[in-house]
């Protein structure tokens, strides 16, 4: 702690180049107090006398990329630029999200810029968008920069509602790709942001100068455009964070048929308030969109993607950022020229994945129950139960013209009931579900529906 000065010669420097040597400097007053701080002393060899005989002529330049959750990102395109020459090596991160150079030349000045531009819409949904939403109108703030970069969706350095009209492109497939970002932003993950709220003045590559020592520490973070809840899958090792449930969230499509059109109105039953849903709705056959009617929900043509009409496909994103509850009325009808198949119509993820978002923060899988309706707008209906055979659990489903009293039975093939279910139900579709608990075995049963003086019965099947 009290030596003046030291001398090194070129032991010191065993690759004769340059060394980096870790010293405690102290401070030490007249009565004997003292502190110290550790440093760091670069040693280096004169590039122009060069005293010491140089055992190496490269040094290694090299980092680790993740996001911001600590995944490494993988197959990163990592381009090593020499400045000095105007030339440059290419790598590629593994699976932790490493990198390395190992042939950089001594005293030149280098940048390191990654690059990654593929899947757009990896770890992208209408979930995003609501919290982007969410965040324009001050109900929940977008907490990191990492976030607000990621919401910049047209790459202007401000999140606004541009965004949330670009973004919903992308979900249902109206666009391919960002028009004006990349599917991945890099931030230094030494940079400091000025400012939390505005990140937006930020450099995407790392400068060197000069470089003479082994460089391991080129670090950047990873922000994927669009996804604001960091579910994008960074690696093979990826492990899903998002609140996914096993539930589904069910809706209903009644069909009618009107004078060389078929509407299809779309309702729930669930009890969840959603802040949200997407699907892709397949009507297995070419069609024309005539015209689309709003009701429980607000819709418009902008919450659809209508570019694979000739395939029989419709895209759908909805978004409700203060919550919303069907609570059984009608959300939308949608009107098709000419008659339906209805054996066809499904709700699928081809295109946009088929999910409901509860204000809860659950992510469901969505699907559909399809009723024909060909008793001109109402009649008594039972529906067959789905799926069919089951093992765990089934719906039944039926319609009703009124509210009232209904009673669904299950029968074995001795005519003995074996479960029964009576409550009240609204107008219009409604379902139960039948647990494998709720029978006593596999095999056959009939499942009657009573509904005033009318009732149906049809067949299920359980399987082991």
């Amino acid at each position: 702690g009290n030596t003046p000065s030291m001398f090194f010669d070129c032991s010191d420097v065993p690759n004769g180049v340059a060394a980096r040597i870790p010293l405690k400097m102290f401070v030490i007053d007249e009565s004997g107090n003292y502190a110290y701080c550790d440093v760091d002393l670069i040693l280096q060899d004169s590039p122009s006398n060069r005293a010491c005989p140089d055992v190496v002529r490269n040094r290694t330049i090299a980092g680790n990329i993740v996001n911001e959750y600590n995944e490494g990102l993988m197959d990163v395109d990592v381009m090593m630029e020499n400045m000095s020459i105007e030339d440059y090596l290419m790598n590629k991160t593994d699976e932790s999200g490493d990198y390395a150079f190992a042939n950089a030349e001594l005293y030149d000045t280098y940048s390191i810029l990654p690059t990654k531009d593929v899947d757009p819409l990896n770890g992208v949904s209408t979930l995003d968008l609501v919290m982007i939403q969410q965040h324009l109108l001050g109900m929940v703030d977008l907490d990191t920069p990492y976030k607000m970069i990621a919401a910049d969706i047209n790459n202007d350095n401000k999140v606004s509602a541009i965004d949330l009209i670009e973004l919903r492109k992308l979900i249902l497939g109206v666009q391919n790709d960002f028009k004006q970002n990349n599917s991945w932003r890099f931030i230094p993950t030494d940079y400091v942001f000025e400012e939390d709220g505005n990140p937006f003045d930020f450099v995407e590559d790392i400068m060197i100068k000069d470089n003479y020592l082994d460089l391991e520490d080129m670090n950047f973070t990873a922000v994927k455009t669009g996804d604001v809840n960091g579910t994008a899958t960074a690696n093979v090792r990826h492990k899903e964070v998002t609140n996914r449930s096993v539930d589904k969230y069910g809706f209903q499509a009644s069909i009618s048929y009107v004078k060389g059109a078929t509407k299809i109105t779309f309702s729930s039953n669930e009890s969840d308030v959603l802040i949200g849903s997407q699907f892709t709705l397949d009507l297995g056959q070419r069609i024309e969109l005539i015209d689309i009617v709003p009701q429980g929900i607000d819709v418009s043509p902008t919450h659809f993607g209508m570019q694979n009409l000739t395939q029989g496909q419709l895209t759908f994103s909805w978004d409700a950022p203060a919550g919303y509850a069907p609570q059984s009325e009608d959300l939308f009808t949608l009107t098709v020229k000419g008659k339906v198949d209805v054996t066809q119509l499904s709700m699928t993820s081809d295109i946009t994945r088929a999910e409901a978002y509860t204000q809860d923060g659950e992510v469901l899988s969505a699907d559909l129950v399809v009723m024909e309706n060909e008793k001109e707008q109402g009649g008594f209906s039972l529906l067959q139960n789905a799926p069919n055979p089951f093992q765990q659990q089934s719906q039944i489903s039926f319609f009703i013209p009124q509210e009232g009293q209904v009673s669904v039975s299950i029968y074995d093939l001795g005519g003995k009931e074996i479960f029964n279910n009576t409550a009240q139900y609204s107008r219009g579709l409604n379902a139960i579900t039948v647990d494998r608990n709720d029978v006593p075995a596999t095999g056959i049963y009939y499942y009657t529906v009573n509904y005033g003086d009318l009732n149906e019965t049809k067949k299920m099947i359980i399987m082991d």
